[in-house]
């Protein structure tokens, strides 16, 4: 794993920390093969921020079809994208 990709997980999981406060849970397994929605237990709507404010953080446009497409609803996949940008 790049130090990039690494950074970015890192502040992914940050992210996530602040949504689910005292409730987050630790993904089983390694953290990049975890899904937002099934090991996260992110909803929609946190979703959505989480991408608006990688937008914001790291100056990337990811859309829906990029969500889709490439299947950014997994951590690593979603790092990866964003280290690739």
């Amino acid at each position: 794993m790049t130090d990039k990709k690494a950074a970015i997980e890192a502040d992914l999981i940050d992210i996530v920390k602040g949504f689910k406060g005292g409730d987050f849970v630790e993904p089983p397994g390694a953290a990049a093969d975890a899904h937002l929605f099934d090991d996260l237990g992110l909803d929609s709507l946190d979703v959505i921020n989480l991408l608006f404010q990688l937008e914001e953080k790291y100056g990337v446009k990811i859309s829906a079809e990029d969500v889709k497409e490439r299947d950014l609803m997994v951590l690593g996949k979603l790092s990866a994208f964003i280290a690739g940008k």
